[in-house]
């Protein structure tokens, strides 16, 4: 069970929740509930556009904090790569924020807002946003990071799939249960309490949510 967990808490950094996300929507039909959205459906994108688009948020959201990750453990920063010690993450978090904040940046000046769904432009965003909040968090008491992935994966399929007419409910059980396997995982290997456990996962969904609904409301080719 700890080596299954440990293998859990390694696929599943928070680092590589926006990229199982994306290729979740892009690659698992769905059809939207008007024309106007099925024109911002992920799925039906060219698979060359969502290669592009899944190699820069890899970029992004993966490499180049990952490889920061690895500078601060060299400088001794950081203890391990999942930051277990509460008092090593401000950092580490600040420095996936302004990957975050980049990328929606590159996302919003450089791509038409008619060209993709808002969802996407919105995720970076999301997450900058739910790093912020963790930040904050953490200043007062320790927060699952892995919880906050698992959360905002949750977040952002169910709000993609409230934009759909017809998706499989089987995806949304399956992204439920993960979050379930992850916490679980973190707990039995003694890194998290349920309490930190369950609020990590509460503000990744609530936060992955929130910013998602505002930019499906607000974007002008969407109102």
């Amino acid at each position: 069970m700890k080596r299954f967990s440990n293998i859990i808490s390694w696929v599943f950094i928070p680092l590589f929740m926006p990229i199982y996300g994306l290729l979740l929507v892009m690659f698992i039909p769905t059809i939207s509930k008007t024309a106007l959205l099925q024109q911002f459906n992920l799925y039906t994108l060219p698979f060359q556009n969502k290669i592009h688009l899944l190699f820069l948020f890899f970029i992004l959201i993966v490499l180049a904090p990952g490889l920061s990750l690895l500078m601060m453990k060299r400088q001794k920063r950081i203890s391990n790569l999942q930051i277990d010690n509460r008092q090593e993450r401000t950092y580490p978090i600040m420095v996936t924020v302004i990957y975050g904040v980049l990328l929606g940046v590159f996302l919003w000046t450089q791509i038409p807002k008619n060209a993709l769904s808002p969802i996407l432009f919105a995720l970076p965003w999301a997450g900058a946003f739910g790093g912020i909040i963790a930040v904050i968090v953490n200043r007062f008491e320790k927060i699952s990071l892995h919880g906050i992935g698992a959360g905002m994966l949750f977040g952002f399929v169910l709000t993609y799939y409230q934009m759909q007419s017809h998706f499989h409910l089987a995806v949304l059980i399956a992204v439920i249960i993960l979050g379930g396997i992850i916490l679980t995982s973190r707990m039995y290997l003694q890194k998290h309490t349920l309490r930190e456990a369950l609020t990590g996962y509460l503000l990744g969904f609530f936060s992955t949510f929130m910013v998602l609904k505002l930019f499906t409301i607000y974007l002008p080719h969407v109102v």
